[in-house]
C-alpha cells in the first residue's frame, strides 16, 4: 500500500514537472527569445538568477546575458540597463522609465552598467552573448545599487499593423535584475515625505503621497496608514491602508491615496501618514491644499459616482409643499362649512322671525 502511495506521489511530481515545463516553453515560444544569465566570478549569491555582485571601487569587470531565439524568424532585441524604481501599487520594478524619480543615489547604475549592444538580432534557434561592462565608482559606498538589464522584443511595422487591426498591444520582454553591494550593508533606513499633490489614475481621483526611501538599501514589508481631514479638524474624510509593499533603495514610492468615483473638493487638508518596515516606524504630519482650479481640471476627467443627494432634497422640498397645500385645502374647507353653516343659521333665524 506504502509502494503505491509513493508511486502515486512520484507521479503527481512528474505530471507537474511536465505541465510546468509546457509552460515555460509555451512562454519561451510566445516571447519568441529566451535569456539566461552566466554566472559571474564576483557572484555573492549563487541560489538566486540574478546578478549579485561586490566589487572594490573602481574595480571593473563584465556580465554576459545569453540571449536563445526560439522564434521561426529572423527578431531583433533591444536592450538597456534601468534603475530600480517602485510603483504606485508598492512593487519594485526594473524597467526604463522617462522619469525615474530618486534620493541621494550613490551613484548611477544606467552609468555605472553600459553596454556597446543596445541592439541584436537572431536568426531561429541562433544564440548570442550579450555583454555588460561595470566600471565602479572610484569612491567607496554604503548600501546596494540596484537595476534591471532589460530585452525588449522589437515590433515589426507588420506586427504592429496586425496588433493595431486586433486592438491588442503585445511586448515580449525579460528582466534579469542585477545589486551591485557596496562597502557594508545598511540597516537603517532615513525616510522623508514629500509634497502632498493631487492626480489622476485610469481616470480616478487620488491624493498622492511621495515616499522618499533616502538610502540605498531595499525597504521590505512595508505598511501604510494614511488619514486626512481637514485643517483644525479632527473627523476623517479619508483613510487608507497598505500592506506587504517594498521599496526599491533610493526610490520615491507615490502611494495613491484612493478616493474612488468622488470629485475632489477645494481647501485645506492635513495628511497623517504612519509608515512601518519590519522594526522601522516613521509618522508624517503634512498640510496640502486642492485649489478650485485643481478641482475643476480633475473633476471634469474623472469618473464620479453620480450624486444623489439632490433627489432626496428634492423630495423634502415636495413633502413639504404637498403638506402645506393640504393643510391649507383643509383650512380651506372647514372655513367654507363654517360659513355655510352661519349662512344656513341665519337663514333659520329670518324664517322664524317671520
Amino acid at each position: 500500500m506504502k509502494r503505491k502511495y509513493r508511486l502515486m506521489v512520484w507521479g503527481l511530481i512528474l505530471l507537474m514537472g511536465v505541465l510546468l515545463n509546457i509552460k515555460s516553453v509555451d512562454a519561451a515560444n510566445n516571447a519568441g527569445f529566451e535569456v539566461i544569465p552566466v554566472a559571474a566570478k564576483q557572484q555573492l549569491n549563487h541560489e538566486v538568477t540574478y546578478f549579485d555582485l561586490k566589487l572594490a571601487p573602481n574595480q571593473a569587470t563584465t556580465v554576459t546575458v545569453n540571449v536563445r531565439s526560439t522564434s521561426q524568424k529572423p527578431i531583433t532585441i533591444e536592450t538597456s540597463v534601468a534603475q530600480a524604481t517602485t510603483n504606485t501599487n508598492g512593487v519594485v520594478e526594473y524597467k526604463a522609465f522617462k522619469q525615474n524619480k530618486s534620493w541621494d543615489l550613490p551613484a548611477d547604475i544606467e552609468k555605472v552598467v553600459t553596454t556597446d549592444q543596445s541592439k541584436i538580432t537572431l536568426q531561429p534557434g541562433e544564440v548570442k552573448p550579450v555583454t555588460y561592462q561595470i566600471k565602479m565608482p572610484p569612491e567607496s559606498f554604503d548600501g546596494e545599487l540596484v537595476g534591471g538589464l532589460n530585452f525588449v522584443k522589437k515590433v515589426t511595422d507588420d506586427q504592429m499593423k496586425t496588433d493595431s487591426s486586433m486592438g491588442v498591444k503585445n511586448q515580449y520582454a525579460y528582466t534579469i535584475a542585477m545589486v551591485l553591494h557596496g562597502r557594508q550593508e545598511l540597516t537603517r533606513n532615513k525616510m522623508s515625505l514629500g509634497k502632498i499633490t493631487t492626480r489622476q489614475i485610469n481616470n480616478r481621483n487620488i491624493i498622492s503621497i511621495p515616499l522618499n526611501n533616502r538610502t540605498a538599501a531595499f525597504l521590505n514589508k512595508v505598511t501604510t496608514k494614511v488619514t486626512i481631514t481637514k485643517q483644525g479638524q479632527s473627523k476623517v474624510i479619508y483613510t487608507q491602508k497598505t500592506a506587504d509593499g517594498q521599496m526599491a533603495p533610493n526610490s520615491v514610492y507615490d502611494l495613491p491615496v484612493r478616493i474612488g468615483e468622488t470629485a475632489f473638493k477645494p481647501g485645506r487638508y492635513t495628511a497623517k501618514v504612519a509608515v512601518t518596515s519590519k522594526q522601522q516606524h516613521w509618522q508624517f504630519t503634512k498640510d496640502f491644499t486642492i485649489t478650485r482650479k485643481q478641482a475643476r481640471h480633475y473633476n471634469q476627467k474623472a469618473v464620479l459616482k453620480e450624486d444623489d443627494s439632490w433627489l432626496g432634497l428634492s423630495l423634502i422640498i415636495i413633502g413639504i409643499v404637498l403638506l402645506l397645500i393640504l393643510i391649507i385645502v383643509i383650512y380651506w374647507r372647514k372655513q367654507r362649512r363654517i360659513k355655510l353653516l352661519e349662512s344656513e343659521l341665519a337663514a333659520s333665524k329670518r324664517d322664524s322671525n317671520q
